[in-house]
């Protein structure tokens, strides 16, 4: 009998015999609904959701354990792996918006639109710390943690930025 872990909740285990399903079967969470392209994209080989990018997150997290997100609770160490694991580079500071991009790249999963030249994001926790300037600018966006998890659940730079604020 084969079983199916998950990584990032250890005490998932499925197993595949009982469910009649090969171990390459994908299951997917219907709170995760980027899961199949996902996996699908690691597959083909494909960049990362943001491969390419760069995120800042900032410093002063560190000295948060969690943060509440939804009806649960992230792990800022792990928001931060999550993030590298996606492609991005982690900034240690807010880039400055009036530096020109010497080297333009246009993420490969962004759909046309607002965010198709956008490669620097600031994260920011709403009611813990915010950037003092929130730039809505075509290479250079701000968005709040919900943004960040969303984009990753779905698999999807989620061009919306109302919906956020």
């Amino acid at each position: 009998m084969q079983t199916i872990k998950c990584k990032h909740f250890p005490g998932l285990q499925l197993a595949t015999d009982e469910l009649h399903l090969p171990p390459e079967c994908i299951i997917e969470p219907a709170w995760m609904p980027g899961l199949r392209q996902s996996q699908r994209n690691a597959r083909l080989r494909r960049p990362g959701l943001f491969s390419g990018c760069s995120v800042m997150l900032p410093t002063c997290m560190n000295s948060v354990s969690s943060y509440s997100v939804f009806q649960g609770k992230i792990n800022v160490k792990d928001l931060r792996s999550l993030v590298v694991e996606s492609g991005a580079k982690i900034l240690l500071r807010i880039p400055d918006p009036e530096c020109p991009i010497t080297n333009p790249f246009v993420p490969y999963h962004a759909k046309p639109g607002a965010l198709e030249r956008c490669s620097q994001y600031v994260i920011y926790f709403p009611g813990v710390w915010e950037p003092p300037v929130k730039y809505n600018m075509p290479h250079l966006k701000c968005f709040p943690v919900h943004w960040l998890i969303d984009s990753l659940l779905n698999f999807e730079l989620i061009p919306n930025r109302d919906k956020y604020f």
